[in-house]
């Protein structure tokens, strides 16, 4: 079972212009309050690559504090490749970093399967995306902003 979110007070009275401006520092964002609202992981569409070999594209939904919407198309490596490099950037961050479902070589595209995966991955990017910090980060931007491999 996957824990829940944990609930996170955010000081809406600090001044800007108090926080550094080094998006990669912990203590740089401290006091910022996250871009995204909202975040869901939704269907996924099976796409078939070069060699025979199949894949996974998971659909995102992202509403933003201004009012906006972001829609990314995103393979499971990425996911992975981001919780990467968030790790190295922010290990006294770990514990606000959570693991991804599993990977599975046999049975990874039946319908079972890929709904408990969309559960974990959406639960990972609420996470990141809701944390002030991990957030606000240029990790997150670029995973945010960059294209589908």
């Amino acid at each position: 079972m996957v824990a829940p979110v944990p609930i996170q007070l955010v000081d809406e009275d600090v001044d800007d212009s108090d926080v550094p401006q080094d998006s990669n520092t912990a203590s740089s964002k401290k006091h910022a309050s996250p871009w995204a609202t909202d975040v869901h992981v939704g269907e996924c569409t099976i796409v078939n690559g070069t060699n025979n070999q199949r894949f996974v594209v998971w659909a995102i939904a992202i509403d933003t504090s201004k009012g906006g919407h972001m829609r990314l198309l995103k393979r499971y490596s990425e996911f992975d490749t981001l919780r990467n490099k968030l790790l190295n950037a922010f290990p006294d961050h770990s514990t606000e970093i959570p693991r991804l479902p599993p990977k599975k070589v046999f049975g990874n595209l039946k319908t079972e399967f890929l709904a408990k995966r969309r559960r974990g991955l959406e639960f990972f990017i609420s996470c990141v995306l809701l944390n002030p910090v991990l957030g606000n980060s240029d990790i997150v931007k670029q995973f945010v902003s960059s294209a589908t491999q």
